[in-house]
């Protein structure tokens, strides 16, 4: 642990940060995505309402997941370590987006 090259850097920890912020911002429609390809599959020759109405509540459905995952991680790092730990965030972010993933194109 007392080696140089064993903690992590400024400029690494920042681009794990914006790469964070990438996820919250496509994630929800990489979900989307996949939910209006399997109404398709799902119903043969699919309305464009249902379509879209499926794609909405998808992506809907993926931010509140990554908002509950995030806002738990923020205040179990907050209580627990008692101070909010960023590699905590990312992978709360990690989890929420997987989370919501596998279960995004459900009927």
């Amino acid at each position: 642990m007392e080696h140089p090259k064993s903690g992590s850097s400024y400029l690494n920890d920042v681009f794990s940060m914006v790469g964070t912020l990438f996820l919250w911002i496509f994630w929800p429609s990489f979900n989307g995505a996949f939910a209006s390809v399997s109404s398709a599959a799902t119903t043969g020759s699919a309305v464009e309402g249902h379509a879209a109405a499926q794609q909405f509540l998808c992506v809907v459905n993926t931010v509140i997941s990554l908002s509950g995952a995030c806002v738990s991680t923020f205040m179990t790092s907050v209580l627990v370590g008692g101070r909010m730990n960023p590699v905590h965030v990312q992978n709360a972010t990690l989890a929420g987006g997987v989370a919501m993933g596998a279960a995004c194109t459900l009927p």
